[in-house]
């Protein structure tokens, strides 16, 4: 069983890795714009939309970065992001309601 400086050890590395509030806020409203469009829209399964800075923190990206949004099931959608055609960075933002 962990002492209590393991358990603060843990925390602080968990906390490390989060966005700060504001890329964190940003983020929560791409995602709940993203989240609604499928809401308003369910015949269709992705669509494309301009980059927000600072939703795929922490790359910052182009402004004329394109962003692909699919939705994989109801409440999973992947962000990836696109710049004249070609995949910007290595990762894509997950969205998973929980």
């Amino acid at each position: 069983m962990a002492g209590k400086s393991e358990k603060r050890r843990r925390k602080r590395r968990c906390e490390s890795v989060r966005a700060p509030q504001p890329f964190s806020d940003i983020i929560d409203q791409v995602c709940y714009k993203d989240k609604k469009y499928f809401e308003e829209h369910t015949d269709i399964t992705s669509f494309l939309r301009g980059y927000v800075p600072g939703e795929f923190w922490p790359h910052i990206l182009p402004n004329n970065t394109w962003v692909e949004v699919r939705q994989v099931q109801s409440g999973i959608r992947i962000r990836s992001p696109f710049l004249d055609g070609l995949l910007v960075v290595d990762e894509v933002g997950l969205d998973e309601e929980r």
